[in-house]
Order: structure tokens, then C-alpha cells, then sequence
């Protein structure tokens, strides 16, 4: 990247100062990191347009937010700001929301949380570069505070005071009331009041009325809203509805009095997490063996009659009894236990193949991951139920009775992108569930603001089940699954081993030793004391039916069963071979008699012909496609966005910079045009990003004029201009445009 002196470029011309190479990756990084929403904002670089950055606002911390925010306040999407300025900005922002000390972020964290914005493409700079390292950055930002910074020129649009999004605003913290007193004012409300916060809430949040004006009537139920700390003054006559009273409102979680940006007491704003005591550890994973063993009793009943969806959409009530019925469970048990196998990808609705007679061409089916689930070990089950639940939109505290559990509309992003989010602000959140969300607003506000706190709260009932956390009544501990989990999802693309190979080695770690002994009764039960290896597991399964599951397991053998296997091509001499060599004794002759005679007579029965007939055991598995995870990008899809669509977005950039002389920039850092075309292509980008623009033009005597002026509007024959020096409106005629210059300007003019 080149840089030139004291010139600060617009936003895009910084951007074409990149190579190819360079561009490509921050598109495609961009691209993918805010699929499915990215691509209005990606088209709206290359358009030189406005454009949106509600996808990119969604995935920063609350300091990034701030940075932006400060720098919004200082206009630096039209005339930079130096990094002083941001922390001074910074420090009001603070003020006026009466954070705690304890809570506002430090300059070290401020330089840290720039350096990220910086390579996300929402700080710039010309003396820095989209790959320039954070510690560069870092290091600059402490030796030379003065260094100028800049915004994209859509950004400040994104803070404005009375825009919805209260959650990227510092000042929307600044109710001063604890949690229960918020709530208590608000239930205290008259009826007027409460009508009237309804109403704002359901139309955006804010509202005007003369009775916000100062010297207006203090006891008008408006101005006491004000006083309470309900509405939040914008301007003489506009108010908002305070964040944290919003934040109440959508049922969401309730940030801190004054907001939080880094955890009190902590070095680096994070705080090691409790790990869950080592006793109650061994028994999560105990659970969870139990737990995968009941859905692979599910999945197999699936797997040979699918379940055919109500014609409104789901799973109907039905299905679920008569699964109930085949099992033994109660109902609820069905219910839950499918509403988990929908979200972890193992059941869906698609078409199966082969087809199931009798039944509309979608059902809900076993997928094909589901079918090698069930031939897998322990740890692979256990990786693929959680990676499964990560990937997964599914939204079972959604359904009811027009909704029914399996429903298409049951599936949304945001819940995909809460699951994959929530195992990291764990592991740097304090131990109470307190300290939980108030973590979840320091790392990603939009996820706090967005989400029910109730549907957290699933979340981590869900966590606790799949053996991740342990729960004891608000405290919230860690177990080691979750370490293992976490490093899987932070697993790169181009590591050596898949985030799948990461967690089952570590998920295999915590697991007892497969055990290699048969403990054989009298009665004919076998117990397996612990896990049993895949293999061993499918031998006893051909002539074993399981009594008991868990990481210790207890089967029983049957003439019926014996006689199966036998027909089906297993001996009696190969039976009893596996289970003398697993035996404690590795012997068959310390097998029971009995069994041994049972089997015998299995054998005798089958040779001559007087074994029952049936296909138990060998059933035809009605399966659909394995879905994609609701935020991952189809393969398709990734494919063309990094072939076709990123390609395209930086030819256009490569069409701005040659139009624009080498870099985007001549040689005291300008850009001049001459052409009719060039001119209005280079009034339009001053327009989009707020630059200012020097034009000259043949006024009416045909004398030349050249003036420093800011566009207004572009139109194909005419452009309205406010001259600088002065302020005064200019309406200028495109045929007596003569050029125009962007950059270069003297030091004392507002560029």
C-alpha cells in the first residue's frame, strides 16, 4: 500500500491503494463472516454507494461499537479525527452515561479494539494498511495519538440519536436505576404513560412532542417519563425510549446501570471461568453417554418408518404417540428427544430414498450423518450431536399448536448464530449467570439486545445436557468438553485436522477406556462394565438385545435372538468364540452351561429348519440428505461468492483506480478529473463520502472559478454545492463544469 503524507484519502480511495490480492481476501472475509446479509454492503463499495453496515455492527464487541460511535461524533466519515479526539470522545460518551470506572475500557483496550476495526475496514487511515499487524497499529496509536482516523462514509448514518438500533449507542446505558428499580418504575407508570410507551415501542422508539421542551409543563406525564429516566432527551422536542427501559421491554437481557465494556477487576476485561468440579465432570459425561444412547433408540425407530409431516407443517401429535407407545416413554420424553435430534441435523424433512411407501414424498427422516452416527463410537456420536446443535437455527421454544415441532419456520439464523456464540462468552464470563449475560453485552451487544433472555437461558439448559456446563442454581460452571468444543469452532479452514477431528479426539479423552470384558451371568445378561468399541458393539448387537445403556451397558440373549443371528449367518461356534475371548476367564469354557446349550439349540433349530422366519435385525433405512447448518454458506454458494461475486467487486475497484491515475491517487495525493464523465463520476463520490471536493467552472462571463465546496445532490444536469468559505448554496451547471479535484488540499482548508 502507498501512502502520501499529510493527504487523507476518502474510503475508497484508500481502499484502491490495496492490491488485488489483498481486496479479494477482505471481501471474501467480510462476505462470509456476515452471511447471508454481507452482500448489501459489499455491493455497495463497488457501487461507491452508501450502502449497509447493519450486517458487519452485528459481529463487533461493545468497545469497537463505542470507538465508532466517538468517531461518528466527531464526523470523521467527512473530516478525519485524530485518535485523541476518539478518547476524549470516548470519556464524554462515558460521562454522560455514568459508566463505572470499573467498567470503562482503558486505552490499551481502546488501541486493541482499533486495530480489529482497522482490519475489518471500519477505521482508516493512509498511514495504514488493511494488513498492517495489530501491533503495528497498536504501536502507532501510542507513539502518535495525533493519527488521523476515518470512517466509512455510510457509518454515521448507523449512530444516529434516534436510530432503532440503541444497542450500538454508549449513551444507551445511561439509565441509572438497577435492574429491579428499572422494572419497578415501569410498572408504576399510569395508564396514560404505559399506553404511550407501548405506542413508541411498537413505532421505533422515539418520539417528538412539545412537552420535551424545556420550558415546558415539568408535571406533563411526558416530562416526568423524562425525569424518570424512562425517556431519554434527543433534542428540544425528541425523545427515545432509554435503552435499558427498551431492553426490558423486548424481553430481553437488562445491561448494567451505565453499561459495561470490560469486567471489573480483570487485567484484559475477561474472567477465568469456574470449572465445574471433577466428580460432577466424570457424571456430565456419564449423562450424555445415557443421553445419545436414547436418541440412537429414537433414531432407529425413525430409520425404518419416517414420519410423514402434517399438512400444516410438523410433526403431529400422532407420530409422537406412537413413538411412545414402540419405546415405553411418556410423550414429553418423544418430544424432547426429537426436538433434539431436528437441531443437531439427524432427523429432517426432505425426500426420502428409498420411498416410503405410503407417505407423501417429504417426510421426516433419518439423515445420511444420522446413519453413520449410529455406526460410530461414543466420542464421534458425541462430536456430532454437538457440532450438529452449533450449526443448527433450529427454534424449539418456538413451537405450539398452529407451530408444530419440526416446522420449516422453526429455523433461523440468529438462533444458529447465538448457539455457535455463547460457548465463547462462556469461557471468559465470571461464574454466575449474572455475570454471564452481562459478558454477552461486553462481547457482542447485538446478540444481548436481540435475543430473549429466556432463550439464553434454554441455551444453557441445552449446554448442561450436552455435557458442556454444569448448573447449580445461578452459578455456572465449565466442564472440559467445552474447552474442546470452543478450540473445534475456532478450528481455521485450512488447519490440518477439521474442527469434527479436533473434538473427537478430545471428547475421546474424557471418556473411560473401551473396555475389551464380558461379564456373562446365568441368566443369559451380559454387562459390558464399560464402553464397548464399535465393532464389539455391533457383534453383541447381532445376538443381544440391550436391557440398560450408559457408559456401562447390560444385554440380554434370547433363543428368539440367537436363532436370528444364526440364520443370518453367524455359527454358534462363533458366538461363543466372541464372548469366551471377552470373557473375564478368555475362555468358553467359563461361559454359563446354559448359554452354551442355548445356543446349541439355536444352532440345531436353524439347520432344521424350525427356526422362526423374520427379518429382525435387517431393516431397509429410509434416509434424506444431511442439511446444511443454517449459518454455514452452502458449498455452491461459497463457490460462486469467491469466483464470481468477490472477483467482480474488485474489478470495479481496479476500474476506480485506473481511472483514477496508479493507486487511485496522482502525485501530491488528489484526484482530478477532466471529462464530463470522469466530473460527474467524482462529484457523486465526494456526495457518497462526504468529502470535500474542489470544482472549477466557467461562470457567466466565462471566467474560470475555482472553489472548495461540499456536494449536496447530483443530478444529470445540475449539482447543488455549499462553498466552504462562505457556506453559500451553489447551483452549478454540469456543461460549465471545467473539473473537479478531490484531496490535496492546503492544511488549513477543512480537507
Amino acid at each position: 500500500m502507498t501512502q502520501h503524507g499529510d493527504f487523507f484519502p476518502s474510503y475508497l480511495q484508500w481502499l484502491a491503494c490495496h492490491d488485488d490480492e489483498v481486496l479479494h481476501h477482505f471481501f471474501t472475509d467480510m462476505l462470509e463472516s456476515t452471511y447471508p446479509d454481507g452482500t448489501r454492503h459489499l455491493n455497495s463499495l463497488a457501487m461507491h454507494s452508501p450502502g449497509s453496515l447493519d450486517a458487519l455492527l452485528t459481529q463487533l464487541d461493545g468497545v469497537e461499537l463505542a470507538i465508532l460511535h466517538a468517531a461518528t461524533e466527531l464526523d470523521a466519515g467527512r473530516y478525519p479525527a485524530s485518535f485523541e479526539e476518539i478518547l476524549d470522545t470516548l470519556a464524554e460518551l462515558f460521562e454522560i452515561t455514568g459508566t463505572p470506572a470499573e467498567r470503562i475500557p482503558t486505552t490499551d483496550h481502546v488501541r486493541a479494539a482499533a486495530a480489529r476495526l482497522l482490519h475489518r475496514g471500519l477505521l482508516f487511515s493512509p498511514e495504514l494498511a488493511l494488513t498492517a499487524p495489530a501491533t503495528d497499529v497498536i504501536e502507532l496509536l501510542t507513539t502518535e495519538p495525533a493519527t488521523l482516523l476515518g470512517v466509512p462514509p455510510q457509518l454515521p448514518d448507523c449512530f444516529n440519536p434516534g436510530t432503532t438500533h440503541v444497542w450500538r449507542l454508549v449513551d444507551a446505558h445511561r439509565n441509572p436505576q438497577p435492574e429491579a428499580d428499572l422494572r419497578r418504575t415501569l410498572e408504576e407508570l399510569s395508564p396514560r404513560q404505559q399506553a404511550v410507551l407501548r405506542t413508541l415501542h411498537a413505532n421505533g422508539g422515539v418520539g417528538h412532542s412539545a412537552a420535551f421542551a424545556a420550558d415546558a409543563d415539568p408535571d406533563h406525564p411526558l416530562a416526568k417519563m423524562v425525569s424518570a429516566g424512562v425517556l431519554d432527551l434527543i433534542d428540544d422536542t425528541t425523545a427515545r425510549i432509554s435503552g435499558r427501559v427498551q431492553q426490558a421491554l423486548r424481553e430481553a437481557v437488562v445491561s448494567p446501570a451505565g453499561g459495561t465494556w470490560v469486567r471489573p477487576d480483570s487485567t484484559d476485561g475477561t474472567d477465568p471461568p469456574t470449572p465445574a468440579d471433577p466428580t460432577e465432570a466424570d457424571s456430565s459425561v456419564a449423562e450424555v453417554v445415557q443421553f445419545l444412547t436414547e436418541l440412537a433408540d429414537i433414531l432407529e425407530e425413525v430409520a425404518q418408518a419416517p414420519l410423514a409431516p402434517l399438512a400444516k407443517g410438523g410433526i403431529g401429535v400422532r407420530d409422537v404417540r406412537k413413538l411412545a407407545k414402540q419405546l415405553g416413554r411418556p410423550e414429553d420424553y418423544i418430544v424432547s428427544r426429537l426436538d433434539w435430534l431436528l437441531a443437531c441435523g439427524l432427523i429432517a424433512l426432505d425426500e426420502a430414498t428409498p420411498r416410503y411407501q405410503g407417505s407423501p414424498a417429504h417426510v421426516y427422516a433419518v439423515t445420511e450423518r444420522a446413519l453413520d452416527v449410529l455406526e460410530a463410537d461414543i466420542a464421534s456420536q458425541w462430536a456430532e450431536l454437538l457440532l450438529g446443535w452449533a450449526g443448527s437455527g433450529y427454534s424449539p421454544w418456538m413451537h405450539h399448536e398452529e407451530l408444530r415441532q419440526g416446522h420449516p419456520q422453526l429455523w433461523s439464523a440468529h438462533t444458529a448464530r447465538i448457539r455457535r456464540f455463547l460457548p465463547e462468552a462462556l469461557l471468559q464470563a465470571g461464574p454466575s449467570r449474572e455475570g454471564v449475560w452481562e459478558h454477552v453485552w461486553r462481547l457482542r451487544p447485538y446478540l444481548a439486545w436481540s435475543t430473549p433472555q429466556a432463550h439464553w437461558e434454554r441455551l444453557l439448559e441445552d449446554m448442561a445436557q450436552l455435557g458442556l456446563v454444569v448448573l447449580h442454581g445461578d452459578q455456572v460452571a465449565i466442564t472440559p468438553a467445552l474447552q474442546g468444543f470452543h478450540a473445534a469452532l475456532a478450528t481455521p479452514e485450512d488447519a490440518p485436522e477439521t474442527p469434527r477431528e479436533v473434538l473427537t479426539a478430545h471428547l475421546q479423552s474424557l471418556l473411560p477406556d473401551y473396555t475389551d470384558m464380558l461379564i456373562v451371568q446365568g441368566d443369559h445378561t451380559i454387562l459390558a462394565p464399560g464402553p464397548l468399541r464399535p465393532e464389539d458393539t455391533h457383534t453383541l448387537s447381532s445376538f443381544a438385545t440391550k436391557e440398560s445403556s450408559g457408559i456401562a451397558t447390560v444385554w440380554r440373549v434370547t433363543p428368539a435372538l440367537a436363532q436370528q443371528a444364526i440364520a443370518r449367518g453367524r455359527s454358534a461356534e462363533a458366538i461363543l468364540d466372541f464372548l469366551g475371548r471377552m470373557s473375564p476367564a478368555r475362555t468358553v469354557d467359563s461361559l454359563p452351561q446354559s448359554l452354551r446349550y442355548l445356543l446349541s439349540d439355536a444352532q440345531r433349530a436353524v439347520s432344521a429348519g424350525r427356526a422362526p422366519q423374520t427379518d429382525a435385525g435387517s431393516f431397509t433405512a429410509y434416509r434424506v440428505p444431511t442439511p446444511v447448518g443454517t449459518v454455514e454458506l452452502p458449498p455452491r454458494e461459497r463457490e460462486e461468492l469467491r469466483t464470481i461475486v468477490v472477483p467482480q467487486v474488485v474489478e470495479q475497484v481496479q476500474e476506480y483506480r485506473d481511472a483514477t491515475g496508479a493507486d487511485g491517487l496522482d502525485g501530491d495525493g488528489a484526484v482530478t478529473a477532466t471529462t464530463p464523465a470522469e466530473i460527474k463520476e467524482a462529484l457523486r463520490q465526494a456526495e457518497s463520502a462526504r468529502t470535500p471536493v474542489e470544482v472549477s467552472y466557467a461562470d457567466a462571463d466565462n471566467q474560470t472559478v475555482t472553489v472548495l465546496c461540499q456536494v449536496v445532490t447530483v443530478s444529470p444536469s445540475r449539482v447543488t454545492v455549499v462553498r466552504i468559505s462562505d457556506q453559500d448554496i451553489l447551483h452549478l451547471h454540469m456543461h460549465r463544469m471545467i473539473g473537479a479535484r478531490m484531496g490535496g488540499f492546503d492544511d488549513d482548508n477543512p480537507a
